[in-house]
């Protein structure tokens, strides 16, 4: 633990954005210098993965620690369970959560109240057209967004660069960007240890993107992600389409990022980052609505694993780490409890980091899994391994770039290696649905 105290906690959560969508994660077509500057200061793991493609699900999971199929009741969060928040405002944090929440279905529904989750100060924006905190926001900085806004979700998003484009301070994550400066600001004046929640937005449309950003990127000049020809075939987008999305995607990808920069260097200029961890990972990456929507036994990568980048005070987290050992979303939670000092509370299912982040370890999960409605998931280093709820097996070759998206089940030669993963994934999944006796 530091030694003034417990350390302060900034988590910053975007909802979509797959591990590669970072330039130090050598993608040479997209800009995130502030997110991979974080990297270089902390400790990075490169085969992290959510444990749920839906939104509500996976963040709940993440900060319950818990796999979701323990810690929800239908698509939500069961009626009270263990949170990362609750926990750390029993010791002592002022928790606060700003953006996108999605930890309930109330996320899809406004009319729905919106309970607390063991937040101080909770402002919540998970969509447009709300009469939410953004809607309020956006009519205060531009007095014509909403309805500009509104006519905009209207029209066809292909058409996107004909739409309204609002400007850097309107955008939902300026929204959070603004809370949370005044949060940190209010927190640097009383010195009470604290947990921010900063929930921000990758966006696909342009309407709502400050023309500087999509300025920085030429739709043409972009490739095709791995997976167009699924997008293609399962979806019908031409891939003039696929890469007018892609342009989207990358110029919100590097707004996000310039909002991190602000709120580290806020961290900074307050003299808080030295007792600050500050975290940067996502909800679960792109397309993984088509994944649940459909009964297919294939969940790449791009949907599934996500960034999760670690930085903190140097005698809790050593400088320029990176991580090639299997780590999980619900793995979280535990870990910020541990470096606080405090431990978890023993329904949580996660592993603490701690041992990694230190420099004691390199070591941490042989394997990730993911759970969905109708099937389960467990990727290892080199092979992913699915069983749908009918019994239906799938597995891919990750280890050979030509085979990661063609199932090779029923080949002779991989027969020893989906015989091992089935094993592995029932013995995690009785593991997951037991109590939790190890941590």
């Amino acid at each position: 633990m530091p030694r003034n105290g417990r350390p302060n906690i900034l988590l910053l959560h975007v909802d979509e954005q797959p591990w590669n969508a970072l330039a130090g994660e050598g993608n040479t077509g997209i800009r995130t210098p502030n997110i991979d500057r974080l990297a270089k200061q902390g400790c990075r793991f490169s085969y992290c993965f959510t444990q749920h493609l839906d939104p509500v699900l996976a963040r709940s999971a993440l900060l319950a620690g818990q796999y979701p199929s323990r810690v929800s009741s239908g698509s939500a969060l069961s009626a009270e369970p263990t949170l990362l928040p609750r926990v750390l405002r029993s010791y002592g944090y002022r928790c606060a959560g700003f953006g996108s929440m999605r930890l309930t279905e109330a996320a899809r529904d406004w009319r729905k109240p919106y309970p607390d989750f063991g937040f101080d100060q909770l402002e919540v924006s998970d969509d447009f057209g709300r009469d939410d905190s953004y809607n309020a926001f956006l009519r205060w900085r531009h007095s014509e967004g909403p309805e500009r806004v509104a006519a905009a979700m209207a029209q066809d998003p292909r058409q996107g660069n004909k739409f309204f484009q609002l400007p850097p301070d309107a955008t939902p994550n300026a929204l959070v960007e603004s809370r949370t400066l005044s949060f940190l600001q209010q927190q640097a004046k009383t010195g009470q240890p604290f947990f921010c929640l900063a929930g921000l937005r990758a966006f696909s449309w342009p309407l709502v993107m400050p023309q500087r950003f999509l300025a920085l990127y030429d739709a043409e000049k972009l490739p095709l992600p791995d997976i167009a020809h699924y997008l293609e075939e399962y979806l019908g987008m031409t891939p003039e389409h696929i890469r007018f999305q892609q342009r989207a995607y990358y110029a919100s990808v590097t707004e996000v990022d310039d909002h991190v920069g602000l709120m580290v260097q806020e961290l900074e200029r307050l003299s808080l980052s030295q007792n600050t961890l500050v975290v940067f990972t996502a909800g679960r990456g792109r397309y993984a609505d088509t994944a649940l929507e459909q009964s297919g036994t294939w969940i790449p990568d791009v949907m599934a694993r996500v960034p999760l980048i670690v930085r903190g005070p140097a005698e809790l987290v050593h400088p320029d780490i990176r991580c090639n050992s299997m780590a999980e979303a619900i793995d979280v939670a535990p870990t910020l409890l541990k470096l606080a000092g405090i431990c978890p509370p023993p329904e949580m299912q996660g592993v603490s980091l701690a041992p990694v982040l230190a420099g004691q370890s390199r070591i941490h999960r042989d394997s990730a899994m993911t759970e969905l409605p109708d099937r389960r998931a467990i990727r290892t280093r080199y092979f992913q391994y699915v069983v749908r709820a009918d019994g239906v097996e799938s597995l891919f070759d990750l280890s050979e770039p030509e085979k990661q998206f063609t199932d090779v089940a029923e080949v002779l030669r991989y027969r020893g290696a989906l015989a091992e993963h089935r094993h592995h994934l029932i013995k995690r999944m009785i593991q997951a649905g037991a109590p939790v006796s190890d941590r």
